[in-house]
């Protein structure tokens, strides 16, 4: 038995040499840090932008014009004279107008964007772009805009009020769009009159 034993003991060690020893680590030659977040830094980085835009504007104007005129003249010799001594011009004008403007806009979304430069004070230029089509019409939102790498939060998120120089486009082409355009007749009206 003691034999057996130690042939077993043989056997299990030629077998354990063969195969080749595998060293692991807890190092990963990832670029992944433990004490940094992983967020958007370098162009070609992706970072989500939230998108919350409310505007609204009101504009109010008044004008009142009054204006009176009052032509006399004295005994004229002639036929012209004679006729304003007889009948006097007097004249006036009023005018008055009133005007009011209000709009207001929302646009709430979420949209990813990508870093297309990094400018030497270390901020991020970044640029979106989302289209989409319903029904034949084509929705395209383009953001653009500089944020702060130090804005971007751990998961890889910014507000869009923390977007310096933001600008963004929205718009649609298919029929709707066409529809909400001034016809040819309507542009010749505002022409003319």
């Amino acid at each position: 038995m003691k034999k057996t034993i130690l042939a077993l003991l043989i056997a299990a060690a030629a077998i354990g040499l063969s195969i080749p020893a595998r060293a692991g680590s807890l190092w990963s030659d990832t670029n992944e840090s433990l004490f940094i977040d992983s967020k958007a830094l370098y162009v070609g980085d992706i970072v989500t932008i939230v998108v919350v835009e409310n505007t609204s504007a009101t504009q109010k104007s008044s004008s009142k014009i009054k204006q009176d005129e009052k032509l006399d003249s004295s005994d004229g010799t002639g036929i012209i004279g004679k006729f304003l001594n007889a009948t006097g011009i007097k004249g006036s004008d009023q005018y008055s107008a009133d005007g009011n403007t209000t709009s207001g806009n929302t646009l709430t979304t979420t949209i990813s964007a990508e870093i297309m430069e990094v400018l030497p004070n270390g901020n991020l230029l970044v640029e979106a772009r989302r289209s989409m089509v319903v029904n034949a019409e084509t929705q395209t939102m383009v953001l653009s805009g500089v944020i702060r790498s130090t804005d971007v939060s751990r998961d890889n998120k910014i507000a869009s009020s923390r977007i310096s120089n933001l600008n963004i486009r929205y718009e649609g082409k298919g029929p709707i769009a066409r529809r909400q355009k001034p016809g040819i007749l309507n542009k010749l009206f505002d022409l003319v009159f």
